[in-house]
């Protein structure tokens, strides 16, 4: 009885842009994730002789750049530390995250999508690529040549709970060098909004440049703003 969306794709487009790549990770991501219930669902896929079609959740709650109040911050950011915990433990890293990525069910309940940038069989020291995402939500690794581990997924979470708690990207700039040298630098202002102590230290901790010293996910459970939370309920 779920509701059902679905993406529809144009495969002349899709092989002219070289974008098949792109989908067929997002297929092969979606396949592995069914378990979780934070992650958009694939009920299936097939094609015509024009078009490839999935068959997703469908999300009637918008995204997080369509909603002006949330109910349960703490809820949120636990389902999406969540999510991210599921994906890496399978050795997927996502480093897409943005707003508009986080999908809300009709019950208000995350569902992340959008994985055509997402890394499969990552472990723990292997890296990925670097610079993809939306610019304004790159952690600062991403800019490097190095490439990217499962911190800079961690870095995102970071970035979303700031934007949520103050209304406010952390990085915006009217020009992409001053947004690259603030990202590079994380110049983050904590001055111009009133945030909560406990989430504004647990922020803190995340949007760190050293990636060895950022918060994990087990860093972020366990901090005090999380005290008492349920994370099995």
């Amino acid at each position: 009885h779920h509701r059902r969306g679905r993406k529809v794709i144009e495969r002349n487009i899709l092989i002219h842009k070289k974008h098949l790549h792109y989908i067929m990770t997002e297929y092969s991501v979606l396949k592995q994730v069914v378990q979780c219930p934070f992650i958009l669902n694939l009920h299936s896929a097939f094609q015509s002789s024009n078009y490839l079609y999935m068959v997703i959740d469908y999300c009637s709650g918008g995204d997080l750049t369509s909603i002006e109040g949330i109910n349960n911050k703490k809820l949120l950011y636990a389902e999406l530390i969540l999510a991210f915990e599921y994906l890496h433990n399978k050795g997927i890293i996502y480093r897409d995250i943005k707003p508009e990525n986080i999908l809300l069910s009709e019950e208000g309940h995350i569902k992340l999508c959008d994985f055509n940038l997402a890394k499969e069989g990552i472990k723990d020291n292997v890296r990925a690529p670097s610079f993809c995402g939306s610019p304004l939500y790159l952690s600062p690794e991403m800019l490097g040549s190095g490439g990217v581990g499962k911190a800079a997924d961690v870095f995102g979470i970071g970035l979303i709970m700031y934007e949520i708690e103050t209304g406010v990207p952390a990085f915006y700039s009217k020009t992409t060098k001053d947004l690259y040298e603030k990202i590079s630098n994380v110049s983050v202002n904590y001055t111009h909004h009133k945030i909560d102590e406990d989430i504004l230290e647990l922020i803190k901790n995340i949007l760190v440049k050293n990636e060895h010293e950022r918060f994990t996910l087990e860093d972020i459970k366990s901090h005090r703003y999380f005290k008492g939370f349920d994370w099995e309920k």
